[in-house]
């Protein structure tokens, strides 16, 4: 009788132990949950609100997929953009980051460089990602041994 207690009061304790896991699980998952339709909500608000500007939203829109690092999904979106909108600085602007990005430096610069031809009052915000193309492709060249 006294084993049969103890093994009672063993899958007992199992089954506390499983239910607290479980919970902490649940509380944990929730709050990501959450924290997800937060920052969802959020962005929606900013595209919203800068949808009466559509050069902002655009940029609102580029700036979140940099954000997220969904680098290809913002170079296809910049050139979308480039195609209906050429003289668009900020898409090459976000389409030079995401190239810089995915290491593709010799069409960063071009990009970079397009920004600079539509709007030369960037050149003091794209000095830095000049300077730093330079440095990137010069420690990449092939070296003499």
């Amino acid at each position: 009788m006294e084993e049969l207690s103890k093994q009672i009061l063993e899958h007992i304790l199992v089954i506390r132990i499983f239910v607290v896991l479980s919970f902490i699980a649940f509380l944990f998952f929730g709050a990501f949950y959450i924290a997800n339709v937060i920052s969802n909500i959020r962005l929606n608000r900013q595209l919203y609100t800068a949808s009466k500007n559509e050069s902002n939203a655009f940029g609102f829109h580029a700036e979140e997929m940099l954000r997220r690092n969904d680098i290809e999904h913002l170079i296809k979106t910049c050139d979308s953009r480039i195609e209906t909108h050429i003289n668009d600085p900020e898409a090459y602007l976000f389409k030079a980051k995401a190239l810089y990005y995915q290491g593709k430096y010799h069409d960063a610069k071009r990009c970079f460089e397009q920004v600079l031809e539509l709007e030369s009052s960037y050149n003091y915000v794209l000095e830095p990602w000049l300077d730093s193309i330079e440095f990137k492709i010069k420690e990449n060249a092939p070296r003499i041994v």
